[in-house]
């Protein structure tokens, strides 16, 4: 997920009993949220091979976040040693390591939600889970988990305009964006201004854990609809290449990638041995659903040439792409260029973040 999104279900987290645990909670909790991401400094030393192996890789998994509690703890812990007595009570181990903890498991835990992969079982296991279910950043969750960091428990002056900020930032990636539908425009403003009011009216105040409930109840709810519209979109979009006259056989890998803050609009993803269906639909309407196919040319005699010339990039493509696809360009006498492709996030070459552009010319 959006580092947005991490960091106000760590601010939510802190409304919790957490918040009371160790000194210094609040930030540690944030901090902790969005601390597996460091594994992206990576990049910039070992360009796109070294993001597309590592990234969501040690840092995300079991092991690495029970280190990375260990280390957090320990600075929560000598941190509280340093301040000194305040008349607060001390920051025991267990505390520190509560509040480390939470913190750190919330972030591979909102991570899976999505279809980029997650591999928790590091470095013994390389298997990857995938989530389906939201979008990698989803202003839903955003209102969710903001409701819950504005309205649980104490406030203050500052928390309000760190507040605020958040908010004004999130509203020009709202309004900024073209995947978000309508109705979430129509909707924010007003979910905001709901939020704020409820706020400078003290609610939640003395009984944050009501808000806390209610947020939990509805960050259910809401994945549960996600998980039945996905089921619902992965039947609609059989039903239009059964329609289509396009065989997919029931058995089929399946990647479903749910719209920008739309719980009904999804992008299918159906492949075979050869081929991969691109199914784009709406639930209200799947019968203007558009289907786009795509040789998957694994078997490409290109590829075989360059497996001398580029083997790292073909390897770290080969153990990232879920949906692996082919395209060459140009002729073998005067030079053709490689595209590796990942058909979830690309379907026309050009150079991005997850796509190689390999040419095997002289």
């Amino acid at each position: 997920m959006d580092n947005l999104t991490h960091s106000l279900f760590g601010a939510a987290l802190a409304k919790t009993r957490l918040g009371g645990m160790a000194r210094g909670a609040g930030p540690a909790l944030v901090l902790g949220a969005n601390l597996p991401d460091l594994d992206i400094i990576l990049q910039p030393f070992g360009g796109k091979d070294a993001y597309l192996v590592h990234h969501r890789g040690l840092t995300h998994g079991a092991l690495g976040v029970a280190l990375q509690a260990l280390v957090l703890a320990a600075i929560l812990v000598v941190y509280d040693r340093r301040r000194g007595a305040d008349g607060r009570r001390p920051t025991t181990w267990i505390g520190a390591l509560c509040v480390a903890g939470a913190g750190l498991a919330s972030h591979p835990l909102l991570d899976l939600l999505n279809n980029y992969g997650l591999r928790p079982w590091l470095p013994f296991d390389t298997t990857r889970y995938y989530g389906d279910l939201v979008f990698i950043a989803d202003p839903w969750l955003w209102l969710a988990f903001g409701a819950a960091t504005a309205l649980a428990g104490a406030r203050t002056r500052a928390g309000s305009i760190t507040l605020a900020l958040l908010a004004l930032a999130a509203s020009g990636l709202v309004y900024g964006s073209g995947r978000v539908p309508l109705a979430l425009r129509v909707v924010w403003p007003v979910a905001l201004a709901l939020i704020a009011s409820l706020r400078r009216a003290g609610v939640g105040r003395r009984r944050p854990g009501r808000i806390q409930a209610v947020v939990v109840l509805l960050f259910g709810a809401y994945l549960a609809l996600l998980g039945s519209n996905g089921a619902r979109a992965t039947d609609a979009a059989r039903q239009h290449l059964a329609r289509a006259g396009i065989a997919i056989e029931s058995g089929s890998a399946v990647t479903l990638g749910p719209g920008t803050g739309d719980p009904f609009r999804w992008t299918v993803f159906l492949e075979d041995e050869e081929r991969i269906q691109r199914v784009d639909l709406h639930l209200f309407d799947p019968a203007a659903a558009r289907t786009t196919g795509f040789d998957k040319n694994l078997e490409h005699p290109a590829l075989t040439r360059a497996e001398s010339r580029y083997p790292r990039q073909l390897a770290a493509w080969r153990y990232f792409a879920r949906n692996p696809r082919v395209v060459v360009e140009g002729e073998p006498q005067s030079g053709e260029t490689l595209w590796l492709l990942d058909a979830r996030y690309q379907s026309r070459p050009f150079d991005s973040w997850c796509c190689y552009g390999l040419f095997l010319g002289e």
